[in-house]
């Protein structure tokens, strides 16, 4: 397995200048002037506006030391599309005129790759840590998220309250107001989860919570992200994309396997939890079975 390297590419254009070639070093200047372009353009277009073959960039790209065109592009997006925040001006950026079945495999490969990235995460101590902060809560586990972030932190709620007892979500603190959180405490904890744009709810509401002893695990996509203050512990997934939208996959894969995780350290009460559930739904009707709305 290849080591990841945390150089980025001004670093590795400045170890590799005294070896690289003229076309190579046209290459390089087309990279460094043009990196919102290179970050968006396929590896045979951006190859075709330096005036190279497709070859001679993905040698380049190599001798760079990336494993592939894409890690470069998905270093070049991360930082071009921070400093466009706004969904709107990132839709502008992207137009609409290129092929909407290359910007659907271009966004799944941009999705697996991602994801594969994540093994480093979820085998983090940081990760197991964050397991345990949740499952051995004594009090109430807070989920905060807002704005885009609000899906997130409500399927997180939702999947933890089957596992165990006194979760509430924003959702929940919505309806019933600040006076949930009066008694909170070192025995309660938070989970807070904000990727850009940063809402100023999540963000003061976390903070408030920290400065009350309530151990808080942010989940965000920057080590710049306002919400890392006062984060007993912290998961940054990078999930920098292109146009209006930026993924979901990825904060749901790690929501997912903190689930999965919770789940195996509350295994025995998560299924005492589970018996009684079940019997509520049976008493309620909740499900209709599968063959119900069937014609006969």
């Amino acid at each position: 397995m290849k080591v990841k390297s945390h150089r980025n590419l001004a670093s590795r254009i400045q170890e590799a200048a005294g070896t690289l070639s003229e076309r190579e070093l046209a290459l390089v200047d087309a990279l460094s002037s043009k990196p919102d372009t290179a970050a968006f353009e396929s590896l045979r277009s951006f190859a075709d506006m330096a005036g190279v073959s497709p070859s001679t960039l993905s040698r380049l790209v190599a001798r760079l030391g990336y494993e592939s065109y894409r890690d470069l592009q998905l270093e070049l997006r991360s930082a071009v599309t921070r400093l466009v925040p706004s969904p709107s001006e990132r839709a502008r950026l992207e137009g609409d005129k290129g092929d909407v079945g290359a910007l659907f495999a271009q966004g799944l490969d941009d999705d697996i790759h991602q994801l594969r990235q994540l093994s480093e995460l979820v085998s983090s101590d940081t990760f197991m840590e964050a397991i345990k902060l949740i499952a051995e809560a004594k009090g109430t586990v807070f989920v905060i998220g807002n704005g885009w972030s609000r899906s997130f932190a409500d399927m997180l709620a939702h999947r933890l309250a089957l596992c165990r007892p006194r979760v509430e979500s924003s959702s929940s603190l919505d309806v019933l107001g600040l006076g949930k959180i009066a008694d909170c405490g070192p025995g309660d904890c938070a989970v807070a989860i904000a990727t850009r744009r940063y809402t100023r709810l999540t963000v003061s509401l976390a903070h408030a919570l920290a400065e009350r002893g309530v151990p808080l695990l942010s989940i965000t996509d920057s080590a710049a992200s306002p919400l890392l203050r006062g984060s007993r512990h912290a998961l940054v997934v990078p999930n920098m994309r292109s146009g209006a939208f930026d993924s979901p996959t990825p904060i749901t894969a790690v929501i997912h396997l903190l689930c999965v995780g919770v789940s195996r350290l509350t295994h025995a009460s998560m299924t005492r939890r589970f018996k009684t559930l079940d019997t509520i739904s049976e008493e309620m009707g909740t499900f209709v079975a599968p063959d119900a709305g069937r014609r006969k």
